[in-house]
This record gives structure tokens, sequence and C-alpha cells, in this order.
């Protein structure tokens, strides 16, 4: 983030491209985090059976959560890609 507002403070004049830029990296870090988050945010309960053949409880990730914050998080970075390469072109 620094980084960006560090590069968006040296331009003299900022075009539209330039704020949408940073709006669609700042949309790929948020769905970034909230995928981590996710991640490490154990919800759900499953039953596992160990070596011994006892039962017991575990916590686990949502998967199908994981899937679509995942799919969001490509989303995100395929926006940015493509405004990228618009622009370049």
């Amino acid at each position: 983030m620094n980084e960006q507002l560090k590069i968006l403070r040296e331009k003299d004049n900022l075009t539209q491209y330039d704020i949408d830029r940073a709006k669609a990296a700042l949309e790929v870090e948020k769905a970034r985090m909230a995928l981590e988050d996710a991640r490490y945010n154990k919800t759900k309960m499953r039953l596992r059976r160990d070596s011994q053949g006892n039962y017991t409880y575990q916590y686990v990730a949502d998967e199908e959560k994981l899937g679509d914050l995942q799919a969001a998080l490509a989303d995100a970075q395929a926006n940015l890609y493509n405004m990228d390469k618009e622009h370049y072109t």
C-alpha cells in the first residue's frame, strides 16, 4: 500500500486509469486477505478416524467458502491484468 501511495504521490497529474488501477489493486489485496482469513478460520467440524480406530472431531476450514474466495481472487487479478493490458495497448 505504501509503495502504491508513493507512486501516486510522485505523479504530477493523476489519470482516471491511475485511480481505477489503484482501486483494482485494492480489490485484489482485499480478496487475498479474505482468502487467507478463511484458510485459517476453522469453522466446520469434521469427524475423523485415527490410525487406532478412534473417532475424533476436528475443526477444518469451509471448503465451499474457500472455493468461492479463490474464484473472487482470480477474478480480481484477471480484472487488474486486463486493465493493464488495455492501457498498454
